[in-house]
């Protein structure tokens, strides 16, 4: 594990989204007669450890790594070695900083993430080597996902330095394994994920597909487990197949259901073609091990305890009702703040605070930082103040949609026009995918697509991905002139 000066913010947990049911790291075994083969007999101490630590002894692969389980998940000689203790109680703090204490009955390792500060991004670099510009590209795609979700954990593909996590190939034809990667340690993502270019090819040219596979195994770097441990068979098909719980656990996300969701991203399997991204029940489940919550100058809380000055930027996700606590206590304490960006209580852009402590609210804007200045007064003789943001009431955020859907099909030829919706500063991607001999010319109205002068793209190839960003509107018009000699037609936006 290369050395990394930040931890994720929150003890991340080795869990299984109940509510969520997405791409996965397998061709679908319902339809490919490839299945994945032990390379020989594993030990049965190991398979006893594996199974202690609640996954599959199914087709256990020992792989240079580790041991290979449940498809495409590296368990090391280390993660099986390590002790197993009964975990702390899972301390949560809410919008305004009250703590609340919960006893969690699964295990964890003797080595858990430690919390880290959830008032900015922790961002982790990824280093694509020895793959083609296709794979660059679904790197790319995968990491916008993640991005686009705002949450305290970030991703950022560098070509060179040293990476928190390798993204490299191997050509393997005798397995159903499209790729694999392991599990966090010490706070720190699982440093590296493996894909099978002999499910892609020298040069992927299925960019929505590849993301989604890239985007299950960064899941799992970051923590995640299958979907579907309980029941394998809901995406891979045959006989009901349970991975199993263990000491480690798989620890529903509050807020998601209990069953399988058959759109999520951490499905065991897939159908090996298809463009999947998070569902709602994802996103809730990601919001919840990484929320990003307000902060002031990269923390929770600015105080001081003298007579000064002091100024910064106020952040947090985009369209949040950022409530502003405001004080300074102690008789001849006080405190004149004002904000720029942003108006407190909708029309204040600066306010005064005399031995008081005082809520305001704004909305953050699309930027999600708006700058503050201050001077404080504290009287010889002891006094002090703060200001702390917190989150008033949680955004909400449109689902992107093309004319009211994730999709818009078409099988004639024909021109047609609609609108795309999307939060305000969002980087929105949208996918063509064409299915025969057909073409499709598609213009925005009023913006352009990413490293472009033009909002105008023809198409006349199979997934084909452009992306651009939402204005203040959070409305673009489109049209598209299309044809279809005969074939099938889609475009998809997220």
């Amino acid at each position: 594990m290369n050395s990394i000066k930040h931890t994720v913010s929150k003890a991340i947990l080795i869990v299984s989204l109940f509510a969520l049911a997405f791409s996965g790291c397998q061709k679908d075994q319902k339809n490919t007669s490839i299945k994945i083969t032990k390379a020989g007999p594993i030990p049965t101490d190991v398979l006893a450890k594996i199974k202690a630590s609640g996954f599959s002894t199914d087709q256990v692969v020992k792989v240079k790594e580790g041991y290979l389980v449940e498809g495409d998940i590296v368990l090391t000689e280390a993660f099986l070695n390590a002790n197993i203790v009964k975990p702390a109680p899972l301390v949560t703090t809410d919008s305004q900083g009250h703590k609340t204490t919960i006893t969690v009955d699964q295990y964890r390792v003797t080595n858990p993430v430690s919390p880290s500060n959830q008032h900015t991004f922790v961002t982790f670099k990824i280093l694509v080597t020895g793959l083609s510009s296709g794979y660059l590209s679904a790197t790319d795609e995968a990491i916008l996902r993640y991005n686009n979700q705002y949450l305290d954990i970030r991703f950022q593909r560098i070509t060179s330095g040293t990476p928190d996590i390798t993204i490299s190939g191997y050509y393997d034809n005798t397995t159903s394994t499209e790729g694999y990667s392991g599990f966090p340690s010490s706070g720190v993502p699982y440093n590296s994920i493996q894909l099978n270019t002999y499910w892609y090819g020298t040069n992927p040219t299925n960019t929505p597909f590849t993301a989604s596979v890239i985007q299950h195994e960064l899941g799992h770097c970051v923590g995640m487990r299958h979907t579907d441990y309980a029941d394998r068979s809901f995406s891979c098909g045959g006989l009901p197949s349970n991975e199993g719980a263990g000491a480690n656990g798989a620890v529903q996300i509050p807020g998601t259901p209990s069953g399988p969701d058959a759109a999520s991203w951490m499905l065991a399997c897939n159908d090996g073609v298809s463009n999947r991204t998070f569902n709602a029940n994802d996103i809730i489940a990601l919001n919840y091990l990484f929320p990003y919550l307000p902060g002031i100058n990269g923390t929770g809380t600015y105080a001081w305890t003298a007579t000064g000055s002091g100024s910064g930027t106020i952040t947090a996700k985009p369209g949040t009702i950022v409530g502003l606590a405001i004080a300074a206590f102690g008789p001849g304490n006080s405190v004149n703040f004002s904000i720029s960006g942003a108006l407190l209580n909708g029309s204040l852009s600066s306010v005064t605070v005399s031995n008081n402590d005082i809520p305001y609210t704004f909305t953050m804007p699309s930027t999600g930082s708006v700058s503050w200045s201050a001077s404080y007064t504290t009287p010889t003789g002891g006094g002090s103040g703060n200001i702390a943001p917190y989150v008033a009431s949680a955004p909400i955020l449109p689902t992107v949609n093309i004319n009211g859907a994730t999709s818009y099909k078409w099988t004639l030829a024909g021109t047609f026009t609609g609108t795309i919706k999307a939060p305000a500063g969002r980087v929105v991607s949208v996918t063509f995918n064409l299915e025969g001999p057909m073409s499709v010319n598609f213009t925005l109205s009023g913006v352009n697509f990413t490293g472009t002068t033009s909002g105008n793209v023809v198409v006349s190839s199979n997934y084909v991905v452009k992306t651009f960003t939402m204005p203040a509107s959070g409305t673009v018009n489109w049209s598209g002139v299309f044809s279809s000699n005969p074939g099938n037609g889609e475009i998809d936006v997220n």
